[in-house]
């Protein structure tokens, strides 16, 4: 039997990041992977989902290609099966490079099922090959989470599914209804409606993307109703049956929808069966995710779970995070989380990048505050990209430190990043105001605005 210093179950994100990790630390390590390496995020989830965001952006950008002073352009529907290859070839490239990696740092992969025996041996068993039984004195958890229906639902073939399965589709519906109007509900919305499918969103809350900074909240769902997107808020499924092609669905308040796929892009849980938790008394909190400490430690001792399976916020760079903290205090006895300052970003259209506390959870934490918001009208580079809908808005403390960050506009993923690194430093608006320049012309400088609307609000 093989001996690890550390044997981590699950190749996504936080685990192949948790072994590289410890390959810096000095430490033997092996990963035991189901199915591929890179998990859902390079697979199914993150690079797919930007790879088809970005595919919808270029088509929007070639039919408004007026608005740039070109002429006889034209954008058709586009291939669905064409999309399908090109995110498919990006995912291959990346994988292979990911192997690379793994190979260099000479990290010994398993792949199959992988499940504890005890606090320190694990079995796998691969699909076509006898199983084998290898032991480590510290074990990481990062197998990620699934999908889960919705009540009053079950998954139904190729149309009544997860919205990652929606790459399995042969063609492009006429129509959908998404179930959930969150992160993932939202963004698969701008997608498909950009390949002008006929697009709804139902949700159970009274505003999309539930959690996110009200005016976010606001303008994006104004956003999505421009666009021609139908939004059907505080509602949920009554029920529905299938009708020849279609599927009729009904909602609160007796409308019914008919549509040709629903995709459910709402609950998820951690993915913890057939892991042997319960044998060896890893405790599982009530919505299915591994209860963790700081250290993302779990109720045994050499036993760490990191990413989606130790439950939200369900991003896979926090999943990495983790994985990083889990080994550095798995080896070293050090490293504490604090996801206090963990940016975001919501890739919708247009995009969305976020920091910190809300007002709404400021206002509930009694927490004083100031806020500053600048447009994004402001910024000649909007104007240049004719990129002008969005804003800036920037929440301080008493003390002028800033606690939160909110973009919408283009580039605000990348924007963000900038809100986060003061953050994580502890600087004062005034600091970043003070001490950055802000390079001319570029989209950050709405950070810049909104800094001035701090500090000089008159």
């Amino acid at each position: 039997m093989t001996h690890y210093d550390g044997i981590i179950i699950g190749g996504g994100p936080g685990g192949y990041e948790a072994a590289f990790y410890a390959t810096r630390l000095g430490k033997r390590v092996a990963l035991v992977e189901k199915y591929q390496l890179g998990g859902v995020c390079l697979h199914w989830g993150c690079i797919p989902t930007k790879t088809l965001i970005a595919s919808a952006k270029n088509c929007l950008a070639i039919r408004n290609a007026s608005m740039f002073g070109l002429r006889n352009t034209q954008a058709e529907c586009p291939d669905w099966s064409e999309l399908h290859d090109h995110h498919r070839k990006i995912v291959a490239n990346l994988e292979i490079g990911l192997e690379k990696q793994v190979k260099n740092k000479r990290i010994d992969v398993y792949y199959g099922c992988g499940s504890l025996i005890d606090s320190h041996k694990v079995k796998v068993e691969p699909e076509n090959s006898s199983s084998c039984v290898i032991s480590a004195d510290k074990i990481f958890i990062a197998t990620g989470s699934k999908p889960l229906p919705v009540p009053g639902t079950r998954w139904e073939d190729d149309w009544l599914i997860p919205g990652e399965d929606s790459f399995t589709w042969k063609e492009l519906p006429d129509s959908m209804l998404i179930i959930g109007g969150g992160v993932m509900g939202v963004e698969f919305a701008c997608i498909f409606n950009s390949f002008d499918v006929d697009v709804h969103i139902v949700e159970i809350m009274d505003q999309t993307v539930p959690g996110e900074d009200i005016d976010i909240s606001r303008t994006l769902t104004r956003e999505l109703k421009k666009d021609g997107i139908k939004l059907h808020l505080s509602k949920k499924i009554i029920g529905y049956k299938k009708n020849g092609e279609n599927i009729d669905v009904e909602i609160d308040g007796r409308e019914t929808i008919r549509v040709q796929k629903i995709l459910v892009c709402a609950v998820r849980t951690g993915i913890t069966e057939n892991l042997g938790l319960k044998k060896v008394g890893v405790e599982i909190n009530e919505h299915g995710y591994i209860k963790t400490d700081n250290h993302n430690r779990t109720s045994i001792d050499n036993i760490y779970a990191m990413g989606d399976v130790s439950g939200p916020p369900l991003l896979a760079h926090s999943a990495s995070y983790e994985g990083k903290i889990a080994v550095r205090h798995a080896f070293t006895g050090c490293g504490e989380n604090d996801l206090s300052a963990i940016p975001a970003g919501i890739y919708t259209i247009p995009e969305i990048g976020r920091v910190g506390l809300t007002e709404q959870k400021c206002k509930e934490m009694g927490i004083k505050y100031r806020t500053g918001l600048a447009q994004m009208r402001l910024v000649g580079r909007a104007h240049a990209e004719c990129e002008t809908t969005g804003f800036t808005k920037i929440i301080v403390d008493e003390k002028d430190r800033i606690i939160g960050g909110h973009i919408m506009g283009k580039e605000a993923g990348e924007i963000i990043q900038v809100l986060a690194l003061a953050m994580s430093t502890g600087m004062t608006a005034r600091e970043l105001e003070d001490k950055m320049i802000f390079a001319h012309p570029t989209l950050t400088e709405v950070i810049w605005e909104a800094l001035k609307e701090i500090n000089n609000p008159l």
